[in-house]
């Protein structure tokens, strides 16, 4: 039996959905203000909330925020009442995270249909979350022992060669194999921690929110570029070639989700470009957006592997075949859409790739932040700074 809490201050009214409700077999508690409501909810969880938005003590606008910032009702079906007048209070509880509305005066069938809709809605979401993680179980099944196999292998191959020293007597050679077995450690540490990134930003597309990723007020994205980028560069032994155009950027994203998104798209740019050649990362902002730009000057790709690069299931497929390149571009493309931001590549055969990431300058709301998509074709490099 399913359970729904009315909150209502109106007493004749809350009796009314009550008594609608229950006739039909539904579980009906009832709270006379936000406040109980509130409590009523964290005491014994109900399976949907109906709730008036104008009421004394603690008004519906507040019980909703009380409700979506704790993890164990975020979720939670969520309808205002609401009287016909009362359309921008409607639209503020909308954009606070209300799924629909009952508008007063109101019919059995008023109340009925809404909340039917909204158990509907919910039943399709659980299922597209299932299948979506089922989706990802598979993904990541395939994709995680062919992109292990390689550092793995380096490890034990070098762990052989100093035991096999170590046996001889001929320790000369340990300390040549030493970096080669730390080097493919850290390797297989950054892989297994994008895989388990990338299975959470999977799981917070399927949940159909953001919201799992918080915000850092506003950040200098700029500051956090910097040493990322010449500590990257250095690591690939390039710091001569390292360009920095870096103009002072405020975002609203998460720091660290900001500095993995830059991490695997310079690392990109770093590994599949040639030594002596120059990898550019550029930062502006114009229009309440803030564009972070990455070029490099390797083979670039043909018009076919980009369009199949910029397509999401082509992403998926790179993991699957254990390659690198398609899971840390998925990662960056998820990172940027949860924020409601894009992520767009131009490439251009025997001149170079540009990956740019756009990123919101200002808080976005909840219906703005756009769930992850296929990243939209890009525009000339020249819009975000040369390749050369």
């Amino acid at each position: 039996m399913k359970g729904i809490l009315v909150i209502e201050d109106n007493a004749a009214i809350r009796e009314e959905v009550a008594d609608i409700l229950s006739f039909e077999g539904f579980d009906v508690r009832q709270a006379p203000n936000g406040r109980v409501g509130v409590d009523m909810v964290r005491e014994a969880m109900p399976d949907l909330v109906i709730c008036d938005l104008m009421m004394p003590e603690m008004d519906g606008y507040e019980t909703l925020r009380a409700l979506r910032e704790d993890p164990a009702s975020a979720t939670l079906p969520f309808l205002c009442l609401t009287a016909r007048a009362e359309r921008q209070a409607l639209r503020q509880a909308m954009d606070g995270g209300a799924d629909d509305y009952i508008t007063k005066p109101f019919t059995a069938m008023d109340v009925l249909a809404a909340v039917r809709a909204a158990f509907d809605k919910q039943t399709s979401a659980r299922q597209a979350s299932a299948a979506k993680m089922e989706q990802l179980h598979v993904r990541l099944t395939a994709g995680l022992p062919n992109e292990l196999r390689e550092p793995l292998q380096a490890i034990i191959d070098g762990a052989e060669a100093v035991e096999e020293a170590a046996s001889t007597g001929s320790t000369q050679a340990v300390p040549d194999l030493v970096p080669n077995i730390l080097a493919a450690g850290r390797q297989l540490h950054r892989i297994a921690e994008n895989f388990l990134l990338f299975a959470q930003l999977e799981m917070a597309e399927a949940g159909g929110s953001g919201g799992v990723l918080t915000h850092d007020a506003r950040v200098r994205a700029d500051v956090i570029v910097e040493p990322i980028v010449k500590q990257l560069a250095h690591e690939y032994g390039r710091d001569a070639d390292l360009v920095l155009d870096l103009r002072p950027v405020l975002a609203c994203v998460s720091k660290a989700y900001l500095a993995k998104l830059l991490e695997e798209l310079t690392r990109n740019a770093l590994a599949f470009s040639p030594a002596g050649t120059r990898v550019r990362v550029s930062t502006a902002q114009s229009d309440g957006r803030v564009r972070l730009c990455i070029s490099d000057q390797g083979a670039g790709l043909p018009p076919d592997q980009l369009a199949a690069a910029l397509e999401i299931r082509r992403m998926r497929q790179l993991i699957e075949d254990g390659q690198g390149f398609g899971l840390g571009l998925s990662i960056a493309h998820r990172i940027a859409a949860l924020y409601g931001g894009r992520l767009e590549i131009s490439s251009t055969p025997g001149r170079g790739t540009v990956v740019s990431v756009e990123l919101p300058a200002q808080l976005a709301s909840q219906d703005e932040r756009a769930p992850a998509a296929r990243p939209r074709a890009a525009v000339p490099a020249e819009s975000w700074g040369s390749a050369g």
